[in-house]
């Protein structure tokens, strides 16, 4: 499995050949619907740096999710909506992707926006990225919701319901609670790492990574954390 990459400024053509080269079955592509606001501050760390107008991030998804499509029909990359879609993929050694969101920032608290992503064919959403919205906080912004909102736990249910891994990466220690007390099947935590671990080098990130009773609360929803290096190169 092949790491996330950002939709951003890569052919769809290009990907696919480095993909059958490279003898990768499966690639986790992230739309970042915030990507449109956001800049680096004097740490070098990215923030909204730009306000949203109504629509602008919900047209700027659909955008995305139409390069998608057109990666799909022109380039013969199979679309994985179930374990068993990537099963046959790997299998048949022909290279497959995963559709992901990295901060529900589009929906504007219509909920409905949700499930055309889904039919559209994403699998995994993460709620909160560096941008402030309805659902709940996110750990290098300022707290204002104390953690998970009500619309963020409808959210919750409605990705449940459908059959969405909920990835809760970018969410603060108590959005991480209150989302783990409200879903009803296992949370991911994509990218992250243990803070004052021996194995990662001085960042600016510290805030990104978690303690330990930070990943214990994963473990007890029976879900994985996915490990992210902090190193200096």
């Amino acid at each position: 499995v092949g790491d996330r990459r950002a939709l951003r400024g890569v052919r769809s053509g290009e990907l696919a050949r480095g993909m059958r080269v490279g003898h990768v079955a499966i690639v986790c592509l992230a739309d970042v619907p915030d990507g449109p606001l956001l800049g680096r501050d004097a740490n070098n760390v990215l923030s909204a740096v730009r306000v949203a107008q109504p629509g602008q991030l919900y047209h700027h998804h659909l955008d995305r999710l139409k390069w998608v499509d057109d990666l799909i029909a022109a380039h013969g990359v199979r679309r994985a909506l179930t374990a068993g879609d990537v099963r046959a993929a790997h299998a048949a050694g022909e290279p497959a992707i995963i559709l992901d969101i990295e901060g529900l920032d589009f929906l504007e608290k219509k909920l409905e926006r949700l499930e055309e992503s889904y039919q559209r064919g994403v699998r995994t959403m993460q709620l909160v990225h560096y941008t402030p919205n309805d659902i709940g906080d996110f750990q290098t912004g300022q707290v204002v919701h104390n953690g998970l909102t009500a619309f963020g736990a409808d959210v919750i249910r409605a990705c449940n319901r459908l059959g969405v891994v909920i990835d809760v990466a970018h969410g603060t220690a108590d959005l991480v609670k209150q989302a783990g007390s409200v879903a009803t099947k296992p949370l991911l935590l994509s990218h992250t790492a243990l803070r004052g671990s021996k194995a990662q080098g001085q960042t600016s990130l510290t805030e990104r990574q978690i303690t330990p009773d930070h990943a214990r609360m994963i473990a007890d929803t029976g879900g994985s954390i996915g490990i992210w290096h902090f190193f200096a190169t």
